[in-house]
């Protein structure tokens, strides 16, 4: 009798907490689905945008010259598109429902260090920061990453507790999916060595890892031949890692609250020789300063590429205030919501992912004159302006600049040739779509590729400038 009672109070309580985890998801979604279209597409996601349209053979062309790495991502927003189209809002939905995927196994992950009321401080820690928001909002993989890495971690807990070879096989499938959208998210690996330690065999663990190690490795290999992939990236500095931190927490004063958590964290260990259980949450707080530091070796420093610490770094906060008390805990979520608030508005604004090509367009699409030209600086700016004006068209404009009628398949778009007196010849009126400090079209001052063309005004759109010139 008392076996059966037992039974239904456990069977009582996995309801609750498949019932709590599912709601935690749900709430998670909703949020990040609020002004989802709102932010213009950037030159990323409409390179995302290009490459579901064009379908496998464009994107195994592509895949041969550039962006190989993202190959994987490239097909499943294929297959997504055929279905629900190419829309923002469409595009986009896939990484909203990620990343409320992750938070929800933030949540399971968290009620294993803490509270339930301490796991949903966590979730909710993770949730209001702007740069899940930001990424939730993108189409790009990194919602992806995120989710694998954070389930990953759950499933390697339930293995080591069940002992069954179900998790572990679930565990190397959650790495190697999260290996197939990035290679860097094997850098996990480092902390889940920490959590093995004295737990599971290595040669268990090894086996698990075998998977993700392969696919990872096999995209590194291939992807590293096109130099092309990384050879925008700065040198890491000090100042790129401050940007870095304010990027992943929103502002300094909130990854100030974060550090100190982490800070509390190791302290507290060292006191209470806990090591053995949080020592892999101090990895994983570690991996953004160790791909800075590896980034003063070659260049692999970009702050998203290590977005999956996020998450620990609220499971973190949650465990330390929560041991502190309660009202600690909420007083620091408190904090961090008021905090993220601004920037929270800011990633849901037009501007909030920078470019803004939607205004670009449209101020084209208002203005232009029957004859004139448009160029572009580079392959993903003529892009983003094509992405917008396929929904709303202008009045046909010659893009003198353009190599090819025909589309490049190994390119985002088409490449465009040298910017000439020649080639803008007998042009009466120009738009110019480009960046600040772009060097691939001469312009100096008034003027513009060595013409008589001369400027009559620019107006920035985030990131992207348009410039009007006529004679």
């Amino acid at each position: 009798m008392a076996a059966s009672v037992e039974l239904e109070s456990r069977q009582a309580r996995e309801n609750r907490t498949v019932l709590l985890t599912a709601a935690v998801g749900i709430v998670a979604l909703i949020f990040n689905l609020i002004r989802v279209g709102r932010p213009s597409m950037w030159r990323d996601e409409v390179v995302t945008a290009l490459m579901a349209e064009r379908g496998p053979k464009g994107i195994f062309v592509l895949a041969g010259h550039m962006d190989l790495v993202h190959t994987p991502y490239y097909l499943t927003m294929w297959a997504w598109s055929v279905a629900f189209g190419t829309s923002e809002w469409s595009l986009r939905l896939p990484s909203v429902a990620a990343m409320a995927v992750a938070v929800a196994a933030l949540f399971l992950l968290a009620r294993r260090y803490t509270t339930t009321l301490g796991a949903l401080i966590a979730a909710a820690l993770f949730l209001v920061l702007p740069s899940t928001t930001r990424y939730a909002q993108e189409a790009r993989s990194y919602a992806f990453i995120v989710a694998a890495v954070v389930i990953s971690t759950l499933l390697l807990h339930v293995a080591l507790e069940s002992r069954r070879r179900g998790w572990w096989i679930a565990y190397a499938a959650a790495l190697a999916v999260g290996a197939l959208f990035s290679f860097m998210s094997l850098t996990i690996i480092l902390a889940h060595l920490v959590l093995l330690w004295r737990r599971a065999p290595l040669r268990t663990a090894s086996f698990a890892w075998f998977p993700g190690v392969f696919v990872g490795g096999l995209i590194a290999w291939f992807g590293s031949g096109q130099a092309q992939a990384v050879g925008w990236i700065p040198p890491a500095d000090w100042k790129r890692l401050q940007d870095a931190s304010m990027q992943l927490a929103g502002s300094q004063l909130t990854a100030m609250l974060f550090l100190a958590a982490v800070v509390a964290l190791a302290v507290w260990m060292i006191g209470s020789h806990r090591w053995q259980d949080f020592g892999w949450l101090l990895i994983v707080a570690a991996l953004p300063l160790l791909l800075w530091i590896a980034g003063h070796f070659a260049s692999v420093f970009v702050v998203r590429y290590v977005l999956f610490a996020v998450p620990f770094y609220a499971l973190i906060a949650a465990v330390v205030t929560t041991r502190v008390h309660i009202v600690a805990a909420l007083a620091f979520l408190l904090a961090v919501a008021l905090l993220s608030y601004p920037e929270q508005r800011e990633v849901r604004s037009q501007l909030g992912h920078g470019d803004d090509f939607r205004t670009a367009q449209a101020l084209i699409a208002g203005q232009a004159r029957p004859g004139d030209a448009i160029i572009f600086d580079f392959t993903a700016i003529r892009t983003g302006f094509d992405y917008y004006n396929d929904r709303t068209p202008t009045i046909p404009l010659a893009d003198p600049l353009n190599v090819s009628a025909e589309e490049d398949l190994t390119t985002f778009g088409n490449l465009s040739k040298p910017c000439t007196p020649d080639a803008l010849g007998g042009i009466r009126r120009l738009w110019d779509v480009h960046v600040p400090g772009s060097p691939l079209v001469a312009r100096t001052g008034q003027s513009i590729c060595g013409t008589d063309l001369r400027l009559v005004g620019t107006t920035p759109h985030g990131s992207v400038l348009v410039s009007l010139y006529q004679r």
